[in-house]
């Protein structure tokens, strides 16, 4: 092989090794990139699954209510500690201005602790809301403290026009008027199986006392006839 060739060969073969190594290179830095972004997600899960998770809501009071409420609810595994709430735009109730005034200093107050499961509840309106001129739609945002420290700011949007149209879709007295008709008829099934177990007493009963208003009967009529003996009976 003539010594150019052969520089030919070795110029080849010192490129491919040098692709080869940036190739390993490359590749390592792209594996151990992976391994720190799988490592920092493993270190959040695990951080937020011990961190404590505050949700503010606008819903009814109760499923049947024309009463609305700000909820305020840990929903996480930990206590939260200094919960603190800001509303935008400044939150307004059309009962009147006390229970404005109460429910501006109620979200204006921090919170020292919300412990796992624990709801609070504000009065803000009723269903008479959908007939003022009043903001639909506030944003919430919320700052907490978990075990670890500060956890991460949340925004909730409520919106009372699909709260509206919720509402709606059902009276808000539906639930109650279904429990009191499933009393009458249990009261009505009850009647009636009553009278059928105690027909032939009833009657009796009822026997009796017509048979006593009729002689009753009579005995007025005998007395208005002057008999004596029905006046001294």
């Amino acid at each position: 092989m003539h010594t150019d060739q052969w520089s030919l060969v070795v110029a080849i073969a010192s490129a491919l090794v040098a692709c080869v190594a940036a190739y390993q290179v490359k590749y390592a830095r792209q594996q151990t990139e992976a391994a720190q972004n799988s490592l920092a997600l493993a270190e959040r899960v695990q951080k937020e699954s011990s961190e404590p998770y505050v949700i503010v809501t606008i819903q009814p009071r109760d499923p049947w209510s024309l009463v609305l409420v700000v909820a305020i609810e840990n929903i996480g595994p930990t206590v939260a500690r200094n919960v603190r709430i800001n509303v935008v735009p400044e939150i307004e109730s059309s009962v009147d201005e006390d229970a404005t005034a109460h429910l501006r200093e109620a979200l204006a107050r921090r919170i020292p602790v919300l412990p796992p499961g624990h709801k609070l509840e504000y009065l803000f309106d009723t269903n008479q809301r959908w007939e003022t001129d009043l903001p639909m739609a506030y944003q919430f945002t919320v700052h907490a403290h978990g075990p670890a420290g500060p956890v991460e700011t949340m925004q909730y949007d409520a919106d009372l026009h699909v709260l509206g149209a919720v509402l709606r879709g059902e009276r808000p007295t539906q639930k109650v008027e279904d429990k009191l008709g499933k009393v009458v008829d249990h009261l009505k099934s009850i009647s009636s199986n009553y009278a059928t177990a105690n027909r032939q007493a009833i009657d009796e009963t009822n026997r009796r006392r017509l048979e006593t208003l009729r002689q009753r009967q009579q005995e007025h009529a005998a007395r208005a006839n002057g008999d004596p003996t029905a006046a001294g009976s």
